[in-house]
């Protein structure tokens, strides 16, 4: 058996010294594996972070070297700074969130598939916060992979919120591409003034203008009911519905009755309307045109019955 031991032992080190070079020595890929041992361990430990009444066992120096948001908590820069305390509570922190980053912290290492999409959205808020910017790109990445019609508006105001550009945009688009659907989602009327108002003033966000006018009206009866916003944006959220790209119908018939538009508002998109359909205008004049909305699909047939084309001529 020692034999057999010492055989591996110099298979091994002549391995290290083929693929290392003779005075090089690499041995980092232990380093996560020893460090991970130390995870939430309470030997050698000498902080106790506490939250949401869960414990965490760690190491100050590591979370100092690794975060600099820990190194002004821990060893000064922060209010809360608490050096000589052996105990830390974490407020406004989720603990399941923490965990993972605790974990990452220390090896390096998540398992993304295994979690959900809320503790997804919590562990980026930690990383934005805590200032993981690799971690925060790598995250962000995984959720461009999963966004859906459920998830992708809370997503999207999640990357609003932190000003994570990259997710946002891949967001915008997504809901760009089924605009239709999302339009009628409860979460859609959930989003926040920012978040909704910038989707509604996209040019491509396109969908019946009268489907868009619902929406607005459904966010504002929401908000109005959970009482969650104050109505100063409410005004900027108006001003994105394209009331020229209605019917003369729908404008006088249902928008009219609506109480959200000032009626002088109704009647110049319905002389701007009048005039456009009689004469020629100049489309220079951001005022004297429709705004139409409007999507580019690449390589793809846009003139089926899916897309409500219709045959003008022939069979």
């Amino acid at each position: 058996m020692s034999n057999l031991a010492t055989n591996n032992t110099n298979h091994r080190l002549k391995s290290d010294e083929i693929s290392e070079g003779l005075g090089e020595i690499n041995h980092t890929s232990a380093l996560p594996v020893d460090f991970g041992k130390l995870y939430n361990q309470f030997d050698y430990s000498d902080i106790e972070l506490i939250i949401e009444s869960e414990r965490f066992y760690a190491h100050r120096a590591i979370l100092a070297v690794r975060s600099e948001y820990f190194r002004a908590l821990l060893y000064g820069g922060l209010r809360e700074s608490q050096y000589d305390s052996r105990t830390i509570e974490i407020k406004e922190c989720k603990a399941a969130a923490f965990k993972i980053l605790l974990h990452y912290i220390y090896t390096g290492q998540i398992s993304l598939t295994k979690e959900n999409e809320d503790i997804l959205l919590d562990l980026l808020g930690l990383v934005h916060q805590y200032g993981f910017e690799q971690l925060e790109n790598s995250l962000s990445i995984y959720i461009q992979s999963i966004l859906s019609l459920n998830n992708v508006c809370i997503i999207y105001d999640t990357a609003c919120l932190y000003k994570l550009n990259n997710l946002r945009e891949h967001c915008a688009l997504f809901i760009d591409n089924h605009a239709k659907e999302i339009i009628k989602t409860n979460e859609f009327f959930a989003l926040s003034s920012e978040a909704f108002s910038s989707i509604i003033a996209r040019d491509s966000f396109y969908c019946a203008e009268i489907d868009i006018f619902y929406a607005v009206k459904n966010w504002h009866d929401y908000y109005y009911m959970n009482q969650k916003d104050q109505w100063k944006p409410f005004d900027n959220i108006v001003s994105n519905v394209r009331l020229t790209l209605m019917s003369m119908s729908e404008l006088l018939k249902i928008v009219r009755y609506s109480n959200l538009f000032d009626l002088n508002r109704i009647v110049d998109a319905i002389d701007i309307i009048h005039t456009e359909t009689n004469s020629s205008i100049d489309i220079n004049n951001k005022y004297n045109y429709r705004n139409y909305r409007g999507r580019l699909r690449l390589n793809e047939n846009i003139a089926t019955k899916a897309y409500d084309a219709q045959v003008i001529e022939g069979k």
